[in-house]
């Protein structure tokens, strides 16, 4: 910033140098810089800045400047104000760059670094396999050999990374630990792609008596560079709640830091005092494998050392397993003294939709079904991925009413059946929005109507409440989807005091009568 000044100075010095000889000097620099001055928003433009110069020089005179485009005083004026907006426009950019709400990239980074509080950078998947020889039987292979996916379109390549007894504690012979490779080619390292593909593997380098190669499970996931905007919705979360002696916001923070883990919820108190319990998804939301979790449990709070806070061995195996715990700083055992912490995932839940729709007249129901089948799909995965945003919600509202109570100094008034429900909210799969979602999306292309009313969810004719706990948390997801193509929807049956949301009375054209807070459904438009 202070070079770009003393550029934007010395340019300034030049023009009222080469204009020295124009009438009214000592005006126009008075004018000038008072302008300068008054730097704010609005003045990204040189033409009003050209205006106020003139306006302030022709102040009380009887014979105004010429303020045509030709004229000496314009010629005059135009270069500095041209300058002085390119400066005006580069303090808002400046500007906008020190707030976290603002900042991008390597600013964001900045005001990060000063509360040493950095951004995920990518980390490559370290997957579960086997190997065999020729003859069919378990066996090791050298260390850094390569092998590659098979009918993924793009291979992507895996190189031996651990193998044999010292895969991980307990592996035998033919144990391997893969570490998917990077393309070179990419800018970014693409963390996740090495998180997805189970099956057997292809050899991409000479590798003498191999006979199989197969992966079977997920070590630690691999993450993508953490963009602009989650690592300013983490920084925020930090900043606004502050982390201290194993509170629930520092095992957020630290918990988070490990290389894979998404998110977490955590849930003190849970089998009593000292208790902890993290519940972790990877960075799609979604559960991690159970070799995984002991990866976690070894680095929050080992087995051997439960309680004790002392954290992991340093000599520990799986020091070198990890391509990034908090930007290369290694933090073994983040649990306090006294915490027995408790590792878990939440579990899949199938979901099953049965619906009848219209298509329109042009559509075949071959070529609808997988794209209807997408967006239920997506709606399904939007849900099941604001588990962790649900818990949290939750958790500070309750924790919010609680806190009411005790500081008007009457603890016993807050409700104890409250209290037992801090942890305890549910996920709603919702048929209204179901419906509303496939009409404003696909109606203009593909759908003509749905049957919201007839529409069944894991086999009922309503919304899916999907209960979650401390004990247990169940991530949705689409298993089955029953599409029954039908010419016309038939009426609904005419029964009063259907509760109806009424976000979908915009898509639907359902009529109401009154009063609103007991709706009757009265007739779907069918055209």
């Amino acid at each position: 910033m202070t070079r770009q000044l003393e550029e934007f100075k010395l340019e300034i010095i030049t023009l009222i140098q080469q204009h020295r000889e124009n009438r009214g000097f000592d005006t126009l620099l008075n004018a000038l810089l008072s302008d300068i001055n008054d730097l704010s928003n609005t003045r990204l433009s040189s033409r009003p800045i050209i205006q106020r110069m003139f306006d302030r020089l022709n102040n009380g005179r009887e014979n105004p400047y010429d303020s045509r485009h030709f004229s000496p005083a314009f010629q005059t004026f135009g270069p500095i104000s041209m300058a002085q907006t390119d400066l005006a426009i580069l303090i808002e950019i400046m500007r906008s760059q020190v707030f976290v709400y603002t900042a991008d990239s390597v600013n964001l980074d900045d005001l990060g670094r000063d509360y040493d509080f950095p951004r995920f950078k990518a980390s490559r998947a370290i997957r579960i396999g086997q190997t065999w020889d020729t003859q069919g039987n378990l066996a090791d292979f050298p260390i850094g050999s390569r092998l590659a996916t098979r009918d993924t379109g793009v291979p992507v390549i895996f190189e031996i990374f651990k193998t044999g007894t010292e895969a991980w504690p307990g592996a035998e012979i033919g144990s391997v630990l893969f570490r998917h490779v990077p393309d070179p080619n990419e800018e970014f390292i693409r963390g996740d792609i090495g998180n997805a593909y189970f099956g057997d593997l292809s050899p991409a380098s000479p590798i003498n008596g191999i006979g199989r190669a197969t992966i079977t499970g997920t070590y630690v996931p691999g993450q993508n560079h953490e963009t602009d905007e989650e690592y300013r919705r983490r920084f925020l979360r930090f900043l606004r709640r502050r982390a201290f002696g194993g509170n629930v916001p520092q095992y957020q923070a630290e918990t988070v830091r490990i290389q894979g883990v998404g998110d977490v919820m955590v849930f003190p108190v849970w089998r009593g005092g000292g208790t902890v319990k993290l519940s972790i998804v990877d960075t799609e939301r979604m559960p991690v494998s159970v070799e995984f979790i002991d990866v976690v449990k070894s680095l929050t709070d080992p087995v051997l050392r439960s309680g004790t806070g002392f954290g992991v061995d340093p000599n520990n195996q799986m020091m070198d397993l990890i391509d990034r715990i908090d930007d290369g700083r290694i933090n073994f055992g983040i649990a306090p003294i006294g915490h027995r912490v408790t590792v878990s995932t939440p579990e899949m839940m199938d979901v099953f939709i049965k619906v009848q729709l219209v298509l329109l007249p042009h559509i075949e129901e071959g070529q609808a079904e997988s794209i209807i089948q997408d967006f239920i799909r997506a709606y399904i995965d939007e849900v099941g991925h604001s588990l962790v945003n649900e818990w949290e919600r939750t958790y500070y509202a309750n924790i919010g009413i609680s806190n009411a109570f005790v500081g008007h100094g009457n603890p016993e008034w807050f409700p104890a059946a409250l209290a037992s429900q801090t942890h305890n909210f549910h996920l709603t799969i919702s048929r209204m929005v179901i419906g509303a979602r496939l009409m404003e999306v696909l109606t203009p292309r593909i759908v003509a109507n749905v049957d919201i009313w007839r529409m069944e969810i894991n086999g009922q004719q309503s919304d899916l409440i999907v209960p979650q706990s401390q004990e247990v948390q169940l991530i949705p997801r689409l298993y089955h989807l029953d599409i029954e193509y039908v010419n016309e929807i038939q009426p609904y049956p005419q029964t009063p005091d259907v509760p109806v949301d009424m976000v979908g009375a915009k898509y639907f054209n359902i009529g109401f009568d009154k009063p609103m807070d007991k709706v009757r459904i009265l007739e779907v438009d069918n055209a």
